[in-house]
């Protein structure tokens, strides 16, 4: 009897969990986020088919290269540096097999929210919590992100106006010269 109460309690959460390697951004993808802790917003586009990630903002402009692991920051006054990519840095299109399933839930207020999922994974030293939109038949997008880094800082950013068109214009374009960044 104990085990026929254990395995009705424990089998929802084991066969119900969605597979978290199914969660994944289409293969081009733009939209705008918001870190409040910063107080920056930024446009931020994605070419998972050229492997590229480019991020504009009033600070700075920045292109990953994901085939490659070099990065490139362009400064407000145009000044370009090269960086190589850390590997967890790497943006990845899917989640990792390993993010935990955090449960559904719904962005927003009445006739117009949104279904969600919400995910737990380590990401570059911590861990991130985000919440994706899980509508029938559409693309899922990022809405929300909390990272909270191996000091126990956490960086909460906000998505929104997700596109599969890339319009923002040379979001990708990487200035030459654009030298290794020099130390000391």
């Amino acid at each position: 009897m104990l085990l026929v109460l254990l395995t009705a309690v424990i089998l929802p959460f084991v066969v119900c969990d969605p597979d978290s390697s199914k969660v994944c951004l289409p293969d081009k993808i733009q939209f705008n986020t918001y870190s409040i802790e910063t107080d920056v917003n930024a446009v931020v586009a994605i070419d998972y088919t050229r492997k590229l990630l480019g991020t504009r903002s009033t600070n700075n402009s920045v292109v990953d290269d994901l085939a490659t692991g070099k990065s490139y920051v362009t400064d407000a006054s145009g000044s370009c540096q090269q960086y190589l990519l850390p590997l967890d840095k790497l943006y990845p299109q899917c989640l990792p097999a390993g993010a935990s399933f955090g449960g559904d839930i719904y962005i927003g207020f009445g006739p117009n929210r949104v279904p969600a999922e919400a995910w737990e994974s380590p990401y570059n030293g911590g861990i991130l919590r985000m919440a994706f939109s899980n509508q029938p038949g559409q693309p899922r997008y990022p809405i929300l992100a909390k990272f909270i880094d191996g000091k126990g800082d956490r960086f909460t950013t906000f998505y929104f106006n997700p596109n599969e068109t890339i319009s923002a214009a040379n979001i990708f374009d990487i200035p030459d010269p654009c030298p290794p960044a020099t130390f000391g």
